[in-house]
């Protein structure tokens, strides 16, 4: 059976929309929340959030070798958990199948340098390989920032740094209307004072990395995208 998945990769708090049987499914795996945003998203019926409960790397008090180390070690990790969590969602199912999974992810920013677009790169490879060492993945795919914000309809000038447009292009999906997490977005369930709880933005950038490799590479599977092709043709 074909499964689709979207991952915002980073290292602070990736988060993955997956596509299988019929439902949508997000996750969220942070370095760290506080209790209150954990208990949040305990709340949303079709959002698995496993804290990771880390502290940020201080790279003012490690050596160079140290460092590298605790990078390795923190990649290989999550890499693990993120198996872990997918092994129990999609890939154990009896109906799952390896040459029919559609993967996609959002690639490094043409302004990315230094350290940190390393590091990133880094643990993304890490997991990538894992990933296809594990299930023999083939279907894999990654896009530009801009071409992702495209398919929001998020490209525009003013957009590019607003980080609400793209969670407001996913409040004006209408066809994912039974999605538990889309709905309490949408009616401010999850805003927390002005903003949005730590996370939603990530959750909702790896459902448009999703839906960017849907209508991209013209597949088939998710009736609610077909839908949505044929009425806004």
């Amino acid at each position: 059976m074909r499964s689709f998945v979207g991952i915002d990769y980073s290292i602070n708090k990736p988060a993955i929309t997956l596509y299988f049987k019929g439902f949508f499914h997000f996750f969220f795996f942070p370095l760290s929340l506080k209790k209150k945003d954990i208990q949040a998203y305990a709340n949303i019926k079709d959002v698995t959030c496993i804290n990771r409960d880390l502290g940020i790397v201080d790279t003012t008090k490690l050596s160079v070798s140290s460092l590298a180390k605790e990078h390795t070690k923190r990649s290989i990790e999550l890499s693990n958990l993120i198996l872990d969590t997918l092994d129990q969602h999609l890939f154990s199912d009896k109906d799952f199948e390896p040459s029919d999974c559609w993967l996609s992810s959002e690639g490094l920013a043409f302004s990315s340098s230094g350290d940190a677009a390393l590091n990133l790169a880094s643990n993304k490879g890490v997991f990538l390989a894992k990933l296809y060492e594990h299930i023999n993945i083939t279907n894999i795919f990654t896009y530009s920032p801009i071409s992702i914000k495209s398919i929001a309809g998020c490209a525009k000038k003013e957009c590019i740094k607003d980080k609400t447009c793209m969670i407001k292009a996913f409040c004006a999906e209408e066809f994912i209307n039974d999605s538990d997490f889309k709905n309490k977005v949408a009616d401010g369930t999850l805003i927390k004072t002005k903003n949005y709880y730590p996370g939603i933005d990530d959750i909702v950038d790896s459902y448009w990395c999703l839906k960017t490799m849907y209508l991209k590479e013209k597949l088939l599977g998710i009736p609610e995208f077909d839908y949505g092709k044929i009425h806004r043709a």
